[in-house]
């Protein structure tokens, strides 16, 4: 039972507070409304279970969720009691994403879910989203934990401002498996974006054929068909051939007569080759390999973003720097 005049306590995301209600107020039954503005009845005293509102002093500070008790015997006890259970017990990561709830129970529904995703989770808080944890999250390192999970909560206008100009995704539902769908979505498309900027860092491995049929001009530069067997070719790469002697650079690549700039396996591209002279050099039916520096294939080796087709033309590529320094690569 609550009473007008109670003392009672309650949890904040500090310690404790003790207060006094100083009005109980009960809803009106939906056919005594009559203006919006009384819909509540003020009463002395309500038992369970009844839905009320309270009128208290500092009661902005509670946290949605926490326990609220009457005191009736030590006060001193009841704080530390209320203390305990609005205190969030999540086991928390040194890296990962960040959580923000409404209350401790949807809080601690959220990293359920999470944790169950094999997220990481490095910090977790009940209330709106600030300017500060923009700022925070902002600051961390890995592109992928710039994140924030925020279920039935707001973001507040100075976090707004903050959010457009940072690198921070925030992830604002009110359905909890929304949120973690919706994340797993972008994970996915952060992952290729952040492997295809790694790749772009180094000379990739690249086969192709010289399709004898498609010759276009004979030198300055060479400009012939090839077919890419493995792996990949870009514009400005050198290439080799099989016994590891330096044919020239690429300097364009065509398909149907468009310009670009790499071409994957299995496509049939024209290139142009600056340093070499068809029926001389070359001819139709070799096959030639990107000529990878040999610090770019430790690294590739190193960081696993090759597929299958990648390592075995990169294989290829080792062997035929090896025929003249046996330890090329290693």
């Amino acid at each position: 039972m609550l009473k007008k005049e109670d003392t009672i306590i309650f949890g904040t995301r500090n310690e404790p507070l003790v207060t006094k209600i100083k009005a109980l107020l009960k809803p009106k039954p939906m056919d005594e409304i009559r203006d919006p503005r009384e819909r509540f009845d003020s009463v002395k005293e309500v038992h369970a279970a009844c839905g009320i509102k309270i009128s208290a002093p500092n009661l902005d500070l509670v946290v949605p969720g926490a326990p609220l008790r009457v005191v009736h015997g030590d006060e001193a006890e009841l704080i530390e009691e209320i203390k305990s259970q609005s205190q969030v017990n999540i086991e928390l990561d040194k890296d990962g994403l960040y959580i923000k709830a409404d209350t401790i129970g949807s809080l601690e529904a959220l990293v359920k879910e999470s944790r169950e995703k094999g997220i990481n989770i490095r910090k977790v808080e009940i209330g709106n989203i600030s300017r500060r944890d923009i700022m925070e999250t902002a600051a961390i390192n890995n592109p992928s934990e710039r994140v924030i999970f925020a279920f039935n909560v707001k973001i507040l206008p100075e976090a707004k401002e903050e959010l457009i100009k940072s690198e921070v995704t925030i992830f604002n539902e009110d359905v909890i498996y929304t949120i973690i769908e919706n994340y797993d979505l972008w994970l996915a498309k952060k992952k290729e974006e952040l492997e295809k900027k790694r790749r772009e860092d180094y000379t990739h491995p690249g086969m192709i054929k010289f399709l004898p049929e498609y010759v276009f001009r004979i030198s300055h530069p060479a400009v012939f068909g090839v077919r890419v067997l493995g792996g990949r070719i870009k514009v400005d790469m050198r290439l080799v051939d099989q016994e590891g002697k330096s044919i020239g650079i690429i300097k364009g690549m065509q398909l149907d007569n468009k310009p670009i700039t790499e071409a994957l396996q299995g496509a049939e591209v024209a290139i142009s080759v600056e340093g070499v002279t068809i029926g001389r050099q070359i001819k139709g039916g070799d096959i030639f390999f990107t000529d990878i520096p040999e610090s770019d294939a430790r690294k590739l080796t190193l960081m696993n973003v090759l597929n299958d087709d990648e390592k075995d033309v990169l294989n290829k590529i080792m062997d035929i720097k090896r025929k003249t320094n046996k330890f090329w690569g290693m």
